[in-house]
């Protein structure tokens, strides 16, 4: 953590500028989880100020990795980047979360489950070892979202691109999880699976932004090149917007702005110039693009603090309900997963869809046979 110094002494010593901004501490209402007291909490097990105990160490888990405190540091610190190396100093002690004690494990376990439901549902003409363009779902949408990956190649073989294929890939998730809790060995052996699949294209074509993150700009900074173009599946369809046959609008949406594909990449015309060809009317939230609240779902918080992932979700639906309109568009399947399941235990009035659900259901056929 020395390379940090700088970083935690200026949040030890902050007047808390950044604190309203929290999505965890504004959810859960604890001060402990703001930035800053997170922060200083690294900062005094650092210097030894205090034990390296669990009981100490559980609040630096509080953290979605959304970026959103960093927009309102006059430094520009990133707190996310900070807690990581923090929870990978925790995990090194064997004082990780009690929540992810068995994340390896079941890491493995779900990548090797989701990979044969992926099998399963389409056939192996629609995978390749190598192609001109790679399609890598992301996990979350194979699990909980499998119509993303059938809407997907459905809106690729709309407009003929026919070139692009299933990645055939060990893992069903490029290590995200892994990175945000500090399993450092584990998340590298990911990484050297998931370079080797990536020099088999020109260009892959990701679903989920964390990973869209991860394979562009975290694995490259960490050693691992691999000289292929990564796309989100936003920025893939971007060019082909005016292509797209809309035969069905919705009259209005919400778009929410995935953390990791809006702050970290950058990414906000792209989804909104998509979204804008299938409705009629696109509503903005009070906060949005590079200021766009976090939905919760992010840097395992729903498993280590599942009552402020869904407590953000909440925040963010509640706000759709003051303008009496029914459809959330995402870009991301995490987001979709948290808010959905949040709005099916307030109302299920809202309908939260990710943006190749709605790309699919716009330009549906009913001629044109599903692919499987």
């Amino acid at each position: 953590m020395q390379r940090y110094v700088k970083e935690l002494e200026y949040c030890t010593y902050c007047p808390k500028m950044c604190r309203h901004s929290c999505p965890v501490s504004g959810a859960t209402g604890r001060e402990t989880l703001t930035p800053q007291s997170k922060m200083e909490l690294l900062n005094m097990l650092r210097r030894t100020g205090i034990p390296w105990e669990q009981d100490y160490v559980l609040p630096i888990y509080g953290c979605t990795t959304c970026g959103v405190c960093k927009q309102y540091c006059v430094h520009g610190t990133d707190v996310a980047t900070v807690l990581q190396v923090g929870r990978a100093e925790a995990e090194q002690r064997r004082l990780a979360h009690p929540a992810l004690s068995r994340l390896q494990e079941t890491f493995r376990a779900r990548g090797e489950r989701l990979l044969c439901k992926l099998h399963r549902e389409y056939s192996p003409r629609l995978f390749a070892q190598e192609a001109q363009v790679g399609y890598f779902p992301g996990c979350d949408a194979i699990d909980t979202s499998i119509e993303d990956v059938r809407d997907a190649l459905s809106v690729f073989d709309s407009l003929n691109l026919n070139f692009v294929r299933l990645m055939e890939t060990p893992h069903a998730c490029a290590g995200y999880p892994l990175w945000a809790a500090g399993c450092l060995d584990a998340a590298r052996f990911v990484a050297t699976d998931m370079v080797k699949c990536l020099r088999r294209f020109s260009t892959v074509v990701v679903g989920c932004p964390a990973c869209t993150w991860l394979l562009r700009e975290k694995l490259p900074a960490e050693g691992f090149q691999h000289n292929t173009e990564v796309l989100h599946i936003s920025e893939f369809l971007y060019v082909h917007a005016e292509r797209l046959d809309i035969r069905n609008t919705r009259p209005a949406a919400f778009y929410h702005d995935p953390c990791y594909l809006g702050r970290y990449l950058g990414v906000y015309e792209p989804p909104r110039r998509l979204v804008t060809r299938c409705v009629e009317t696109l509503k903005e939230f009070f906060y949005t693009g590079e200021d766009a609240e976090c939905c919760g779902g992010g840097g395992l918080v729903p498993h280590t603090y599942p009552e402020a992932a869904t407590g953000q979700a909440e925040r963010r639906l509640a706000e759709v309900e003051m303008f009496e309109t029914d459809l959330v568009i995402t870009a991301c399947p995490t987001c979709k997963r948290t808010l959905s399941a949040t709005s099916q235990v307030r109302s299920g009035r809202i309908e939260v869809l990710d943006l190749i659900n709605l790309l699919a259901r716009s330009i549906q056929d009913p001629d044109r046979p599903a692919l499987t």
